[in-house]
């Protein structure tokens, strides 16, 4: 059996992209955990749909899939310190 890599910590830095992206909306994340990643994916459903919907059972709002990340666990875990922080909770 293959020995489990060692984690290490690096520095990267991404530079802003010289052609800049058009702007992506997102409201809705939905969280996925797979064994030791996450997958969040992002979408867009319409504010005043989201708005005049009455909550009830095996109600859907389609919302627009607007991008994926998949992010390993122990990276989700800082992300989640850094908003916390950020966010300035206790």
């Amino acid at each position: 059996m293959a020995e489990a890599e060692q984690s290490r910590e690096v520095s990267i830095n991404i530079p802003p992209n010289q052609s800049a992206l058009p702007p992506i909306a997102a409201n809705v994340c939905l969280v996925k955990h797979t064994g030791q990643t996450f997958v969040l994916d992002f979408g867009f459903a319409d504010p005043l749909v989201i708005a005049i919907t009455l909550p009830g059972e095996g109600v859907v709002i389609a919302a627009l899939h607007v991008g994926r990340i998949v992010i390993a666990q122990d990276i989700a875990l800082k992300l989640r310190d850094q908003l916390i922080t950020v966010r300035g909770a206790p």
